[in-house]
């Protein structure tokens, strides 16, 4: 696992690199905005959202299901 004890703590050192690579080409930090493909189609939709609440668990849930 590259020099890691266990793989949740390569996840952990990955993360930056992952998001990095994930929104290459997408952020524009000038004006702030985030261009995401395909969601063209339900963009009136999009519009509507008041509130936006992403939850993530990875392997954390994995590793506490053990």
């Amino acid at each position: 696992m590259d020099g890691f004890s266990h793989f949740m703590l390569k996840e952990i050192y990955e993360a930056s690199q992952t998001i990095q690579l994930a929104t290459a080409g997408r952020v524009n930090a000038k004006t702030g905005s985030l261009k995401l493909g395909g969601l063209e189609l339900v963009s009136e939709q999009l519009n509507r959202i008041e509130r936006l609440v992403i939850v993530a668990c990875g392997t954390a849930y994995m590793l506490a299901d053990r």
